[in-house]
């Protein structure tokens, strides 16, 4: 496995667009469309009868574009120092980006969802940022289409509540957007300046839960590895499932505060004050019953109840409580759509 920071620095490098900008893209309909990407030069883009261009001094550039309604499928145009790619099949429609650690990695093959229920959903598309861990979907990949024979390589729940979010939005182009890591602390999903900003919520590595993968070294891993790849992307909002690897006295004391930073400072990244998170409580599991893990899901609730545009979604009714991994996610992924769609 290979395991980086990318800078956002890259002085002197030709101008590439962002991975996420391919044929078959799905862009957020009702919200400014950004578009960006790296290196040095002059950069315009025509979607819609509208056209915008940037000049980069080698950092991450960004052109912006009006909003625009549910539609598709329609044809970009990227011109970067005078060579021009156009995208087509690009579509506007809701994306949510789907993040968290592995019950949201966790794959619809792995779950008890029946096998002659998976079918084609042409109005779903996922766009993976994995590039390890035997994940069948990368970047590489682009904007993957829904069908029956590769979708259970899918995220269980990403897949289900996309689906279900078809069914209740139907026509709409619902696109999905991978930031999770199994087994990952909520630190590493925090940028830096969180913790420079107060160094309380630095946690000594022996007070910690879960010290045994290189993205919980320390913290920031994953928020510069991943997070920072696909912002500032416009999207509907975002569903964040996470908590189980900040099992410890030290973190569960100061995981209220670190969910509130989380949900600050993506939306300060995505320059979106207003952007929602739907935050999926952690299921009871009979290993764990100890105060700590108590403390981690009345942080998640009371989260949705003291940040407007958080809704928390409660799933221990419905999973089972011997198995971290529980297998029945459906009932959870409706749910998810629901809240989602409210």
């Amino acid at each position: 496995m290979c395991f980086r920071i990318n800078s956002d620095a890259c002085s002197g490098v030709e101008m590439i667009l962002n991975q996420l900008f391919v044929n078959g893209a799905v862009l957020q309909a009702g919200k400014p469309i950004k578009i960006f990407g790296e290196g040095s030069g002059t950069a315009s883009v025509e979607f819609l009868g509208s056209v915008a261009s940037v000049t980069s001094d080698g950092a991450k550039w960004l052109v912006e574009l009006p909003a625009a309604p549910y539609g598709g499928p329609y044809e970009m145009k990227v011109t970067m120092n005078g060579e021009e790619t156009v995208l087509s099949d690009v579509w506007l429609g809701d994306v949510y980006i789907i993040s968290g650690q592995s019950n949201m990695q966790f794959k619809l093959r792995e779950s008890d969802y029946p096998k002659e229920s998976y079918t084609d959903e042409p109005m779903l598309r996922l766009f993976s940022t994995q590039t390890y861990g035997g994940e069948i979907f990368t970047p590489e990949n682009g904007w993957v289409p829904a069908e029956a024979a590769s979708c259970g390589s899918w995220s269980c729940l990403g897949y289900l509540s996309g689906k279900f979010m078809n069914e209740k939005k139907p026509g709409v182009m619902t696109g999905l957007i991978t930031c999770y890591i199994g087994a990952s602390a909520i630190q590493a999903f925090l940028p830096d300046r969180v913790f420079d900003a107060d160094p309380s919520l630095v946690i000594p590595e022996c007070m910690r839960y879960d010290m045994g993968y290189k993205w919980n070294t320390g913290h920031s891993q994953i928020y510069h590895y991943i997070w920072k790849k696909i912002v500032p992307y416009s999207v509907k909002a975002i569903v964040f499932y996470q908590g189980e690897s900040n099992y410890s006295e030290a973190e569960a004391l100061k995981y209220r505060i670190l969910l509130g930073a989380l949900i600050r400072e993506w939306r300060a990244d995505m320059s979106d004050s207003a952007l929602p998170f739907v935050i999926v409580q952690i299921a009871d599991y009979y290993h764990r019953t100890a105060w700590p893990w108590k403390m981690i899901q009345d942080a998640q609730a009371d989260a949705g109840k003291s940040i407007k545009g958080v809704k928390t979604v409660v799933c221990r009714d419905v999973c089972d409580d011997k198995n971290i991994h529980p297998k029945n996610k459906t009932e959870l992924a409706h749910r998810i759509a629901d809240a989602l769609s409210d």
